[in-house]
Formats: C-alpha cells, structure tokens, sequence
C-alpha cells in the first residue's frame, strides 16, 4: 500500500535573540540537557536512561528466548517461524529507537524556539563512533541527525562543537581535570580559585554550558 499525501506547513518566523545559543549535552542518566548561552539558569534535562533502558531490557530478555528456542528448533516450519519473530523483533526495537529519538528532538527545538535562540551547538559525534557506543544503546548519532532536520525546519542555524573534555571542563573557569567529574551526575572544579570549587553542580548541565 502505497499512500502519497501534500502537506501545506505554514510558514512561521520566529525573531531569535542574536547569538543566543542552546548549547545540548548527551549523556547517559539524562540523554540530553540543555541551557542558555546568556541565560545558563533556563536549562532542562530531556529523557530519562531509566525509562528508555527498561523497554530496551524487555526486547533484550525476549530475543533471548527466542534464541534459546532457535538453538532447539532442528528445522523446517518452526525454525523459520522463530527466524521470522527475531527479525520482527529487531525492527520493532529500532522502530522504538527511531521513535523515542524524535520525540526528544522535537522537545529539545521547541524549547529552543520558545527561548528564541538563534543557534544550537551540538557535540560533534560520527556515526558508529566510539563516543556513540559508549554514550547509550540507542544512537544518539540518529538524535543529532533528527535536531539538525527540524532545526533547519524553524530556521535554527546548528554548530557542531568538539566533544573532547566537555565532561571535564569546568563551565566557569575552563580548568580541565578528570577529578573534577566526582560522579556521573556531580561537578565540582579542583581549581581552588573558582567559585565551582566552594560547590557541585549537575554534571550534564556543566557539560551544556
């Protein structure tokens, strides 16, 4: 079934605040945290790893047991039946993937939109990277890819920015130091000159800015 459909969008303009600048940290607690470059206290977290990974863990513990009844099956019908349900299953997820991607990207434009910035910097991150492997199970190569789509939509200019250091740098005085990452959600600068020094804050949101 083959179904052609003429959407008419209407055009909207948004009046961005020049060079304000939505900077997006991924992560792994919170996929995607965001603030302002002028205003880094208008920030928010999108996405919860915990949420995402309990369905990914459902589709994980099922094609287990379809591959425990594979290495049972001798052949014929019933093999070819189980091959069939792993395929299934395969699209389903990345299906799920696709669709939980597009539902943070939208969050993240409007709130771009709603903030009036005129950019956003994205990590630079390549497709089947080591970053994309280790930052989470479900691609965040394909998030990029649906931000910088619908940001051209709405007429946001996106910048890619190196991501090396970004987890170790300090936002306030740029002091890079693997110690200053306490945890995988605390940020607290070892420069004893920086007011970062005397307090923690949120990693990501470190990250962001």
């Amino acid at each position: 079934l083959i179904l052609n459909l003429n959407l008419n969008i209407p055009e909207t303009k948004t009046e961005f605040i020049k060079d304000r600048t939505l900077g997006v940290d991924l992560g792994m607690a919170i996929p995607a945290y965001v603030s302002i470059s002028d205003s880094p206290y208008i920030r928010k977290g999108f996405g919860s790893y915990e949420e995402f990974s309990k369905v990914r863990n459902q589709f994980k513990a099922r094609r287990k047991r379809i591959q425990r009844q594979l290495a049972l099956a001798n052949g014929g019908r019933g093999r070819r039946k189980k091959l069939h349900s792993m395929e299934f299953l395969k699209d389903k997820e990345k299906q799920f993937a696709k669709t939980y991607n597009h539902n943070l990207s939208k969050r993240i434009i409007d709130f771009a939109l709603k903030n009036k910035c005129e950019y956003i910097n994205l990590e630079d991150i390549k497709s089947n990277s080591l970053e994309d492997r280790i930052l989470g199970q479900w691609g965040y190569y394909q998030l990029q890819e649906q931000i910088e789509y619908k940001s051209k939509l709405v007429g946001i200019k996106v910048r890619k920015v190196k991501s090396a250091y970004t987890s170790q740098m300090c936002s306030e005085c740029g002091n890079i130091d693997k110690e200053n990452r306490k945890n995988q959600s605390t940020f607290k600068c070892t420069n004893e000159k920086c007011r970062l020094n005397k307090k923690a804050i949120n990693a990501d949101w470190n990250a962001s800015i």
